[in-house]
């Protein structure tokens, strides 16, 4: 009968810790080739060899002095990475996502918000205002291994900064209302809604529920 031998896949990742059996008939031969490695007489290819590099590999099986030959490719691992940019409205907030992954060709993106998408870098995510800390994780894949890569963002902040006028400690009873600037911190006075109660002597409500307009008189 012939020689034959073969590997359950074409492609490897380096560095992968699954060793893959080589298929030989008939049996009782020796495999030979880099990353090779026999365990209770059958021989496995080791992903995970120092003596690999990044590129085609060549194997031969040897019976009784003749031989058959297969090849197996070797890649680079992925690597799953991404940045993001916070932006606030008066409706919630948008995180936009830049894909920094390597060595990979498929994603998909979980957004912690129950939203997903397999796009490369995908659209403006919106969160809504009760929303102050998710987490986003990113799976790249090159189609033969994957790598995970998760992250946490927080998106609100609820420490305020009240002050008067242009930072005023005196007044005098004459001047009339004055606005009173509420600022959220690391988010800014416009960019944000303001939806708590401001209490004091001579402190104005605003009307028509806008919240930002409190003065003081």
């Amino acid at each position: 009968a012939p020689l034959s031998i073969s590997l359950p896949s074409p492609k490897y990742c380096l560095g992968s810790k699954e060793l893959a059996e080589f298929l030989v008939n008939p049996t009782g031969g020796i495999v030979t080739g880099p990353g090779v490695e026999e365990k209770d007489g059958k021989f496995f290819f080791n992903p995970s060899s120092r003596a690999l590099t990044i590129g085609q590999q060549n194997f031969i099986y040897t019976l009784d002095g003749r031989t058959a030959q297969t090849k197996a490719t070797v890649i680079a691992q992925p690597d799953a990475d991404f940045k993001f940019e916070i932006s606030t409205t008066p409706n919630g907030t948008f995180v936009q996502f830049t894909n920094l992954s390597t060595n990979a060709d498929r994603f998909e993106w979980d957004f912690g918000n129950g939203e997903k998408s397999k796009d490369e870098t995908p659209k403006n995510q919106f969160y809504d205002l009760k929303t102050e800390e998710i987490t986003v994780t990113l799976r790249a894949s090159n189609g033969v291994c994957e790598d995970v890569e998760p992250k946490t963002i927080k998106l609100l902040s609820k420490e305020y900064s009240l002050s008067i006028g242009k930072q005023q400690t005196e007044f005098c009873s004459d001047m009339g209302e004055i606005d009173i600037n509420i600022d959220i911190k690391n988010v800014g006075r416009e960019s944000f809604p303001f939806d708590g109660i401001v209490k004091g002597l001579g402190v104005k409500e605003p009307d028509g529920g806008k919240r930002m307009e409190w003065t003081f008189n």
